[in-house]
């Protein structure tokens, strides 16, 4: 299989995904959880991105499940 020629339509197509289908978040850490961040994922072999999906989703697990529910 040939290299992909990274095309204007190619460059439009991947600018329409990430505007339907991703979020943006930027947070202002304290110095060190970059390193921290980056340190996780090599050693997990995934990006950074999926280190910090990994860690929500667990968090939010772990919150909304413990939540009672509200059929008393």
């Amino acid at each position: 299989m040939g290299k992909r020629e990274y095309n204007d339509a190619r460059k439009a197509a991947n600018a329409r995904y990430i505007a339907e289908k991703t979020d943006r978040i930027q947070a202002y850490l304290p110095v060190g959880y970059a390193a921290k961040v980056q340190e996780l994922a090599e050693k997990a072999g995934t990006s950074k991105a999926q280190i910090l999906k990994n860690a929500i989703d667990m968090l939010y697990s772990a919150m909304m499940d413990e939540q009672p529910t509200e059929q008393e």
